[in-house]
């Protein structure tokens, strides 16, 4: 290695040396642009680096311990592309004269100069640190290489985001993306709605989001998932403990028009319980499924379907639920309206009735109302202690004095659905021919009798022949 060396004026003249030179003009050849007066060092007549009212070197440059820098790291050349410790707490990425990415000791923040992919681009030289990034004066502001394979952002002496081999964590303060979907698991997060911003998770098995409210008590809530417009909120779903931090219940709450939320229980509207009960309008559900209209008289529950043909009709099962059976309509009963006609068994359009399932899915109606009448048909006994008609006056028109003979022939018969109980009545269509004011018929063209009024008649009849008898 030769001695310091004094280069020509034009900064040439520097053989095959190899150590320490020096040139007191910036005019070119081994000098190099921008650092006035320098000390070079040489390898073979070239330089390697230079110091002068700057650094220049032409490989990469290793420091151990920590790098204090005023104000900003600038790309050679390119004045408008740098980092910057712009203010205490606080440092930003700026390409092409846009911030691109900010930090600061409330949120990690992208800014709004993204390109098409959503990408910050940055394009410099090897650096090579023991542990961290300073803004000059501010100690806790800084970029950390703390451990092997991580890296930490620290703004105000507090972690904000650390990234390592396993995860990317925000530790504290808020996480914005001004631009652009989020993807976790894919690198193309997209939505099959349309939607303008997307969170895509992406796994080949589940996928889940936790809420973990580590320190909750036995009736804190552990979380909500939010909806608003323009930061007025208008719904939520939350999940709390239900009278355990072992047990949880869930509830939906919903902002009337007009309305406002005062707090996360405020506008409950539905709650699942840990027991599996299901409360609409009540938050203490007492069975599967308990509907309550609150104090005031209101429609309850609703079950049907708006629209034309099939559609105007519906049925609530109330099924046995036995144990082996393939399909839980078979047994038990049911409630059912058709809207339309021939939709259940038993049931003509626009009648209400009570079906009967034992092993039969379609049932056989047991109890029919019609919708257009006050008319019930039962089809099977009816066991009551008491039967009681209607009879006052004020009910009544065309009231006249019962007189004249009903010819009736008795029969005895057989139901097809008894078979083999001895029955005692008359025939219908018989009946009809002579007194037809005792027959009704359904919709379906069925005939039945008014046993009632056809009884008193015969009893009023047998009373007068009686009264002939005793006025002889």
């Amino acid at each position: 290695m030769g001695v310091a060396y004094n280069l020509a004026d034009n900064g040439s003249s520097s053989g095959n040396l190899y150590g320490l030179s020096f040139t007191h003009t910036n005019v070119g050849g081994q000098s190099k642009s921008g650092l006035s007066h320098q000390l070079l060092v040489m390898a073979n007549g070239v330089t390697k680096t230079a110091l002068g009212t700057g650094i220049w070197t032409s490989g990469d440059a290793t420091i151990e311990g920590e790098i204090y820098i005023p104000n900003r790291i600038i790309h050679t050349g390119d004045t408008d592309t740098y980092l910057q410790f712009h203010a205490a707490n606080e440092f930003r990425i700026v390409t092409g004269g846009t911030e691109m990415f900010e930090v600061n000791d409330t949120y990690v923040q992208l800014g709004a100069g993204l390109n098409a992919n959503n990408q910050v681009l940055i394009n410099v030289e090897d650096i090579g640190l023991n542990d961290r990034i300073y803004h000059n004066g501010d100690t806790n502001n800084y970029i950390q290489f703390h451990a092997a394979d991580q890296w930490r952002v620290v703004t105000g002496g507090t972690e904000r985001l650390e990234v390592n081999n396993s995860a990317t964590k925000v530790s504290s303060g808020n996480f914005l993306v001004n631009a652009g979907n989020v993807g976790i698991g894919t690198t193309s997060p997209t939505s099959a709605l349309g939607s303008t911003k997307v969170l895509d998770i992406s796994s080949t098995g589940n996928a889940e989001i936790i809420l973990d409210h580590t320190d909750a008590g036995t009736a804190s809530d552990l979380g909500l998932y939010s909806w608003a417009r323009n930061n007025d909120h208008l719904a939520h779903i939350k999940a709390s403990c239900d009278g355990s931090t072992t047990a949880a219940f869930i509830s939906f709450h919903t902002q009337p028009s007009g309305g406002s939320f005062s707090n996360a229980a405020s506008n409950e509207k539905m709650r699942i319980k840990s027991n599996g009960n299901v409360g609409i309008g009540t938050t203490n559900p007492q069975a599967k499924l308990h509907v309550s209209g609150g104090s005031s008289i209101e429609t309850t529950l609703i079950v049907g379907a708006e629209g034309t043909g099939n559609d105007k009709s519906a049925r609530v099962f109330l099924n046995e639920g036995e144990g082996g059976v393939s399909n839980s309509k078979d047994y038990g009963f049911s409630l059912a309206y058709d809207g339309q006609g021939a939709q259940y068994s038993g049931l003509a359009a626009n009648q209400f009735g009570i079906l009967r399932h034992d092993n039969s899915a379609g049932g056989t109606a047991v109890m029919v109302m019609n919708r257009a009448n006050n008319n019930t048909a039962f089809k099977g006994g009816v066991t009551a202690t008491m039967f009681i008609n209607s009879s006052d006056e004020r009910l009544k028109e065309n009231i006249k004095e019962l007189s004249g003979n009903v010819e009736v022939n008795w029969k005895t018969f057989e139901l097809k659905v008894e078979k083999g109980q001895k029955r005692y009545g008359v025939i219908a269509q018989e009946l009809e021919k002579t007194n037809h004011e005792f027959v009704k018929e359904d919709s379906n063209g069925f005939k039945s009798v008014n046993y009632i009024d056809l009884l008193i008649a015969k009893i009023a009849e047998l009373e007068q022949r009686i009264q002939l008898i005793e006025n002889k």
